[in-house]
């Protein structure tokens, strides 16, 4: 159950720091000047610096999934056929592209072409990590796995968790809320979303044909876990949707930061219920 959880804290922890950089990047190219008003160097509101510690804290906690220390010595043996070794590989390289990110806003804010090698750089490293991700668990015998619902539930959960992350960081360091409007938008699109294929992917587990001996599956546990999930993503959504109607009218920062602060809250929960699902709908065929 330890090594579970350390799975699930992992790959949710990896796919945020994924997300929020593309949206990091996203703002950088389409807003520059907002970039450049932003902490730079070794200082705590750095948003490269923030990345890369919860990064390195994501990679320190995947030691905890192996099970013991000394078997991360073997991770990079096999990146010809090992998804996980590729994975490793990702990870090192996202977290230097990282690196370099933070060097770059710090000493070269003048030049901008260096700079903008440097966030597409990231970017594409980000893009990786998730792809080889994704990869590791389409596993042609685990007929749960092996589906559309796993690429596009790992993007989702990258996205949504990336644009939560950017609005604490908006909220807290910036005092901009109004400001976030188009974020809340496309975070309530992306959650009607991920409501709606939660939905689907508890039909088609529920359709299974074959012999299997799942008891999470067949015992409906997971089909009412899944209720709860869509359940917590609702009302995330209508907390986000007041928000959006109240922002106008809104003046007070700490007021103003409840139900959007409430909504991300019930967001984290759900993803890390529906990280729990996805591991705990594992069905294997064959030997």
């Amino acid at each position: 159950m330890f090594h579970e959880g350390a799975l699930i804290a992992f790959t949710l922890l990896s796919q945020l720091i994924a997300g929020s950089l593309f949206v990091y990047a996203m703002i950088y190219f389409f807003q520059r000047n907002a970039v450049s008003r932003i902490s730079s160097g070794f200082r705590w509101r750095t948003p490269e610096l923030l990345l890369l510690a919860g990064l390195l804290l994501a990679m320190f906690v995947s030691f905890f999934h192996l099970g013991q220390f000394q078997r991360a010595t073997y991770a990079l043996n096999n990146l010809k056929d090992s998804w996980i070794s590729r994975e490793i590989l990702s990870l090192a390289l996202f977290s230097l592209s990282l690196f370099f990110l933070l060097l770059g806003r710090r000493y070269l804010q003048v030049k901008q072409g260096i700079l903008s090698t440097l966030f597409l750089f990231s970017l594409l490293s980000a893009v990786a990590l998730m792809f080889v991700m994704i990869k590791l668990y389409m596993i042609p015998a685990v007929v749960t796995w092996d589906t559309w619902y796993t690429p596009l539930s790992f993007t989702l959960t990258s996205l949504i968790l990336g644009i939560g992350a950017v609005l604490v960081y908006r909220m807290t360091f910036q005092r901009q809320v109004r400001q976030s409007q188009p974020f809340l938008a496309i975070l309530t699109l992306l959650l009607l979303l991920e409501a709606l294929i939660s939905g689907l992917n508890q039909y088609r587990l529920s359709q299974l044909s074959m012999i299997h001996y799942n008891p999470v599956v067949l015992g409906n546990m997971h089909g009412n876990l899944t209720l709860v999930r869509i359940s917590l993503i609702l009302a995330a959504l209508v907390l986000l949707v007041l928000f959006q109607r109240r922002i106008k009218v809104l003046a007070d920062r700490s007021a103003s930061s409840l139900l959007p602060g409430l909504a991300l809250l019930l967001i984290l929960i759900e993803q890390v219920l529906g990280r729990g699902l996805f591991f705990a709908s594992y069905i294997k065929l064959g030997i």
